[in-house]
This record gives structure tokens, sequence and C-alpha cells, in this order.
């Protein structure tokens, strides 16, 4: 094969059903794994997983279904990962920045891509956070403020097959433990979730915020990203405020924020994804989203093919997003047609045509 290996990213729903179709015995998905596993073995396809299916994995209810779910992640990703992604999102910014001053500066998959846990959260620790106090489930107490990790976790090199596995699905003792958070995601998700309620609520009481959906969270995005900005600007030397109202290339600082947000890939497929979703009045929100459009913001953009959700693979082709970045998303009821096309495509340049 020519080139680099296809990158794949597979959504946790589709981890799980994998998972438990091999624990059963059965034998179409034990062919699909073995399927999976030969392309990756012969360097024809590289499986990808994220931040949030470290954390998703141990929201799982019993340490077998962990464990079961976590052995197919470690033995067809061999933990490659994306990167947080707000350090995606600052990379894309700075990468910005320089071509607003003249240089050709792109993000690419290989720079927000590596191995193991410590990569994937930007961290020696991996998923593994110290803090004053736990947040209150119900959202009454908010997470006390970061402090220094104990002297025996500064004092360990933490790498190894142990290390990772621990990350990845963890031990009962560990994730069942009342100084553990474990589901950090309902939390963050739920908090979320208010914040797009908020903005749905506005739509349906606005004409004028529904015609003008996109531009608002335009506006949510950049000013998510005003300390990114800055620091880029400052270590570029030039003023933040120049992107936007005193670029030439734009007729109004409106059109320099657009353009800004389509500029930066994660950036603009998370926008999108929130848009199209907003779009649909009678489409609610829910905790879960969260995670779903944090993995889609970075896969969409910098892998070859993503199978998730039906919804938001249809969202993806609906958007435009999909023939803006050339990836191939795709529910999992098409995980068959999938796996054909990669082993056509490492024979051949061409494929079928995978829809939602």
């Amino acid at each position: 094969m020519s080139g680099r290996p296809r990158i794949v990213f597979l959504d946790m729903n589709v981890w799980v059903e994998m998972a438990k179709g091999v624990s059963h015995g059965a034998a179409r998905w034990q062919q699909r794994v073995d399927a999976l596993a030969t392309l990756v073995r012969d360097g024809h396809v590289r499986i990808v997983i994220s931040p949030g299916l470290y954390l998703e994995l141990w929201h799982r209810g019993t340490q077998k279904s962990r464990d079961d779910v976590g052995r197919l992640v470690r033995d067809l990703s061999d933990y490659a990962t994306f990167a947080p992604l707000t350090a995606i999102r600052k990379r894309e910014v700075e990468a910005y920045v320089r071509r607003h001053i003249g240089a050709s500066s792109w993000v690419t998959a290989d720079d927000v891509l590596g191995e193991g846990a410590c990569f994937a959260f930007g961290s020696r620790f991996g998923r593994f956070r110290f803090v004053e106090y736990l947040a209150a489930e119900d959202g009454s107490v908010p997470e006390g403020r970061a402090v220094a990790a104990p002297d025996e976790w500064l004092k360990t090199d933490w790498r190894g097959p142990q290390w990772e596995w621990l990350n990845l699905v963890g031990t009962a003792e560990i994730v069942e433990s009342p100084g553990i958070e474990r589901r950090p995601q309902h939390r963050i998700g739920d908090e979320w979730v208010h914040r797009e309620q908020a903005l749905r609520h506005l739509v349906l009481q606005y004409p004028e915020a529904r015609r003008r959906l996109r531009d608002l969270i335009v506006v949510d995005e950049v000013q998510d990203l005003t300390t990114a900005i800055n620091q880029a600007c400052w270590d570029a030397r030039v003023q933040p405020h120049g992107l936007f109202m005193e670029n030439p290339g734009f007729d109004s600082p409106a059109s320099g924020m657009r353009a800004f947000v389509s500029g930066l890939p994660s950036v603009d497929a998370l926008t999108t994804f929130r848009e199209w979703k907003h779009r649909d009045l009678n489409h609610s929100w829910d905790q879960h989203d969260h995670t779903d459009l944090v993995n889609l913001s970075m896969a969409v953009p910098y892998a070859d093919v993503i199978v998730t959700e039906r919804r938001w693979a249809h969202l993806a082709h609906a958007s435009g997003l999909v023939n803006r970045y050339g990836s191939v998303v795709v529910g999992i009821r098409h995980l068959d047609e999938v796996i054909y096309w990669l082993s056509r495509r490492t024979q051949a340049s061409y494929g079928i045509s995978v829809r939602p």
C-alpha cells in the first residue's frame, strides 16, 4: 500500500456492540473484528480512540463489560488516540494566526494523533487529576481547586502496558472508590446541556435568533477561544482584534469571525454540528451529546472513516461536513460496507459509496 494508513474512528456504541457480539460467540462479529485486526496488522488502517472514549468506558456498569470492551480497544488501536480537544483547538488557532501574517501553516492528522493516556489527556498522570474535593453529582457543589499530585505519583514514571490498561478500564477497587469521580462526563455534559438549552430558548423566542443561529454559535466559540487567540497573537506579535477588524480580506468584523471559525477544522465541525442539531427544534439535547460532539469535532476533520450513531452520520452528510473534509461518516449498520471499502482501498484506488 502506498501512503499512510487510513485513520478510522469508531464511536463507543461500535466498540460496545463488537464486544457484546464477541463475548456471546457471534461469528459475524468475530469476523468483523478479525477483518479490522488484519487491516491494522498489515498497516492499511490505523484505528484511533479519543479522550472521550477513555472517560466513557469507565461509565460501563461492570468490570467485565469494561474489560471486554477494553481488550478490543487495546488490541485494535494499540492506544492510538487523539489529543485533548483543547490542545487541538489551540494548535488550529496558532496555525490560523500564522496564516494571517503570511505563513503557510496547517494542522494535519499527524499533529493531533499520538499514543497513550498521557497524550490523550495532555498530562503525565493520564486521566487522573487531583483536586481538593469532588463536585456533587447534582451540581450543588462545584469541583474543588486543583492541588499538587501526591509525592508517590510525582516520583513514579507512569508508562507501560499496565498503566495504559489502568487508564482505559480501571479496576473495580479504583472505579468504585469514593475518592474517584467515575462519571465526570455526566456532570460536564449536564452543564453543557444547560448552555444549549439557553440557546434553544433564545431561538424559540426570537425569529432573528433563528435566522442568525450560526452567528450566535460562532460568537460562542470565539469567546471560548479568547485565551488561545490572545496567546497565539502575542507569540506572533500581532494584535488580536486585527484578525477580525483590520483584515483586508473581510468586509466586516462579522465576516472575519465567520471565516476564523471556518478556518479551524475542529471548531468548524463542532459549530456546524451544533447549528444543525439546533435547526430541528424537536431534537432535544442530552448530556451524552457533549462527548459525541467533542469526538466528532476531532474525528470528522482528521480521520478518514468514522462509524458513529446514525443521527450524527446524517447530520455530517446533511450539513456538508463530509464533503468539506472528505471523510466517510456512517452509522453502525454500515460497518460491513466500511470494512469491505477499506479492504478494497488497499488493493485499488476505487471503492464503494457509503452513505449513512
